[in-house]
Order: structure tokens, then C-alpha cells, then sequence
């Protein structure tokens, strides 16, 4: 993995990459990371994890700004016209449009790619701090967390003699809030997945007092990754 070609692209996705925040019933004064979300048209078009679209109320924090969101697509799933359950797929990937029509905004090139091998390099950009609360003035100061790792399995999805990509295991660490970030080649910057899920423990940790425990999210360094391909044949329909 070449670095300057990491921080290159890095550099260029950044602005592209934001956090999607929501009210929770146990904070309902307070806003919260639900996950993470990036463009995939200049338009304000944002590409998320499906269980964070799914959310009733979501804000896309962008240059300082709350955004309100609108769903576009839930879920992504191929042949869900079909009768027969096993011509569908679904995907944890859903689409939003942000409400800011006199915006244009820097959309991240989605790869074409299908078929990975086990320790291919990638990079993943997106936010990690779901069930952190933060008051609306507070939030601008939010950043980014990048982590590199490669892939440790890809398991390709049929449907009859239809590729329908690879769904990839990730040695990279991912946690709460990651959902929806993009997972990219870090030399030419393409999304090639989105993360969905990630494998964690809980551990009991200091609480806000000295007679106080809390459970910690620990990510171990496992994620999971839904293909990409789908997403930009979604967005050639919708634009035509």
C-alpha cells in the first residue's frame, strides 16, 4: 500500500464522507451518530447502510450544516419483482437525498468491481461514535476516522448465472457509527463496498462516577462489506 497515495485519496473522499445523526427515545433532546454516509451524485444523493436510512428522522452533518435527509431507496434488492424468493437479493444498503437543491457536492466514483482476493488492500473512511451525544453546537467538531487493512475472505453472491458481486470479510477496524462508510482502493480512491457491520465484544468499563460501571463497544477488528456494483446500476436508473 502505497501511503502517499493513501493520504492523497484520503484527502480527496474526505469531504464527500459525513455523519448521519438521529434522536434517540433514551435522548431526545440530543443528537446522535447513526452511521455514516457519502455522495454518490452532485445533487446531494447519499449512499448509506439500509438500517440507517431506515431511521424516521436523520440529519447529514455536511461543512458545518444539518442537512435534513429524504429517502430515496430503502434497500437495494435485485429481482424484487420476482415471485420466486430465491431469484431476490437484498443488500444493507440504502439511498437518501439531502435537502439542500442549490448545493453541489463532490460525488466519490463507485467501482464496476466484482471479484476480490484474500489480501487485496483497502481503506475505509466514516465516523465511529454512535451513542456519543452532542449538542447541536458541539457537532462540527466531528472527524473522520481512517483505518487500512485488506480482505480476509470474499464470498461471491449468484443468482443463476448472474454475478451479483462479493460480499467481503475486512481485517480493518470498524465499530458503532461506521455503518455506510465507504470502503475504498486506497491507490485510485474508488468505493469498492460499503460497511455494514463490524464484530465486537463488551466490556465493563469505568462509569461517570467511581461507583459506576458502563458496558465499552471494543471492534475487533472484523467488518463486513456489501458490494458496491448495485448501487451505481441503481443510480444509472434513477438519473435516466
Amino acid at each position: 500500500m502505497n501511503s502517499e497515495s493513501l493520504i492523497r485519496n484520503t484527502e480527496k473522499i474526505a469531504p464527500s464522507v459525513i455523519p448521519i445523526l438521529s434522536i434517540f427515545p433514551d435522548a431526545p433532546q440530543k443528537l446522535m451518530i447513526c452511521g455514516t454516509g457519502f455522495f454518490i451524485h452532485e445533487r446531494g444523493v447519499l449512499a448509506t447502510a439500509s438500517h440507517v436510512a431506515r431511521l424516521e428522522h436523520k440529519w447529514a452533518l455536511y461543512d458545518g450544516m444539518l442537512l435534513e435527509c429524504d429517502m430515496l431507496a430503502e434497500q437495494l434488492t435485485i429481482n424484487k419483482e420476482k415471485d420466486d424468493p430465491r431469484m431476490k437479493h437484498s443488500w444493507d444498503i440504502g439511498v437518501l437525498q439531502v435537502q439542500a437543491p442549490q448545493k453541489i457536492f463532490y460525488a466519490l466514483k463507485l467501482s464496476k468491481k466484482i471479484r476480490f482476493r484474500r489480501g487485496e488492500p483497502i481503506a475505509q473512511f466514516g465516523y465511529y461514535d454512535q451513542g456519543v451525544k452532542y449538542k447541536v453546537g458541539d457537532i462540527t467538531g466531528l472527524n473522520g476516522l481512517l483505518t487500512t487493512g485488506i480482505v480476509s475472505a470474499a464470498t461471491n453472491i449468484r443468482i443463476g448465472p448472474i454475478e451479483m458481486g462479493s460480499r467481503l470479510i475486512l481485517d480493518i477496524s470498524a465499530g458503532p457509527g461506521s455503518s455506510g462508510s465507504p470502503v475504498f482502493d486506497p491507490d485510485t480512491a474508488e468505493v469498492l463496498g460499503m460497511i455494514v457491520s463490524g464484530k465486537e465484544k463488551r466490556v465493563l468499563g469505568p462509569g461517570p462516577s467511581p461507583s459506576e460501571m458502563k458496558i465499552e463497544h471494543i471492534p475487533l477488528g472484523i467488518a463486513y462489506s456489501d458490494p458496491i456494483i448495485h448501487l451505481g446500476m441503481w443510480l444509472e436508473r434513477f438519473m435516466s
